[in-house]
């Protein structure tokens, strides 16, 4: 029969199989709730707010799709850039 000590059971952080997997679903476990806590709870409460209601506002009253604001092909493109170059000519500092 083999000698018992040569049996590894233990993982290199000391702990054994069975608990280095209970704390691995444990951290998945933390994990999926803090995502649930920040979908649900924190970005709604975010959304509520103000300043970020009138900018949702704004960008649906001119049909804006916010997954594409980084494009320039939007309509409101040209106002937009009309716009910053009047406030940067008034303003020379106001954005850098």
């Amino acid at each position: 029969m083999p000698p018992t000590c040569c049996s590894n059971n233990i993982t290199s952080s000391g702990l054994r199989r069975s608990d280095s997997r209970r704390s691995g679903w444990l951290q998945l476990a933390v994990a999926l709730a803090g995502i649930l806590v920040l979908w649900l709870a924190v970005l709604p409460w975010i959304a509520a707010q103000p300043p970020v209601r009138r900018h949702i506002e704004f960008l649906e009253q001119r049909q804006i799709d916010p997954s594409a604001m980084f494009y320039t092909e939007l309509d409101t493109m040209d106002q937009l850039r009309a716009e910053v170059s009047r406030i940067h000519e008034d303003h020379p500092d106001a954005f850098w």
